[in-house]
């Protein structure tokens, strides 16, 4: 049976939640089914993974705009059957040379944040909710993590049957085997966020709600 060719592509190897979601989907890749590369926009981070290097390209480049022209090249000489991109301004791209270089690839996107402030707070901010509101529905599939985005995409035009909900993976495992667990005493429920102290990230929201929970 032929092999699916799959290509994922990142940024680099920092220790966002983006780029951990991939790295973990990456490494449970089924074989049996899939051959898969992961391109790097470069090996820049501190996150570790099991994936053996004649799998990694790496385009060795710090700004995105000019890797850009060399992962058209790996793209056209590779012919992937599906594309998984998780970045926007990465997706965008992809979704724009697709007529020209790979017609036939599938493109998944997958969202990292929440459209609004994610766009908002991009560089060239109306130039990117343009390019999406023009482009972002050409992708053959769009996986969201969440029912909020996904009602936000439909908003936006996106077809609800290109929306696929996958919650963000947890990889428990590796939780429970850390080494070192700081635990704060007293009484009531603790509660743990692990993330950027930014807007889009909703703490604004949850405070609220945390306080009128008994025993908080």
């Amino acid at each position: 049976m032929k092999l699916i060719n799959i290509m994922v592509i990142i940024p680099s190897l920092a220790g966002g939640g983006a780029e951990k979601v991939i790295l973990n989907f990456f490494e449970n890749i089924n074989t049996r089914h899939f051959s898969a590369t992961l391109v790097t926009q470069n090996k820049i981070g501190p996150l570790k993974h099991n994936i053996h290097p004649s799998k990694i390209i790496d385009l060795d480049y710090k700004k995105f705009r000019y890797a850009l022209p060399k992962l058209l090249l790996v793209i056209k000489n590779k012919q992937p059957d599906i594309i998984l991109s998780t970045f926007p301004h990465i997706t965008l791209s992809l979704l724009f040379f697709k007529k020209f270089i790979y017609k036939n690839t599938i493109i998944i996107s997958r969202e990292p944040n929440m459209v609004e402030p994610s766009l908002n707070n991009s560089p060239f901010s109306m130039l990117f909710k343009f390019l999406y509101k023009v482009y972002m529905p050409r992708a053959n599939k769009i996986i969201v993590t969440s029912t909020a985005m996904k009602k936000d995409l439909i908003a936006r035009g996106i077809k609800k049957e290109n929306l696929s909900l996958i919650y963000n993976p947890v990889n428990s495992k590796n939780i429970r085997n850390l080494k070192k667990v700081i635990r704060q005493p007293g009484k009531g429920l603790r509660f743990i966020f692990a993330g950027r102290l930014v807007y889009q990230k909703g703490l604004d929201r949850i405070l609220p709600i945390i306080r009128d929970i008994d025993n908080c």
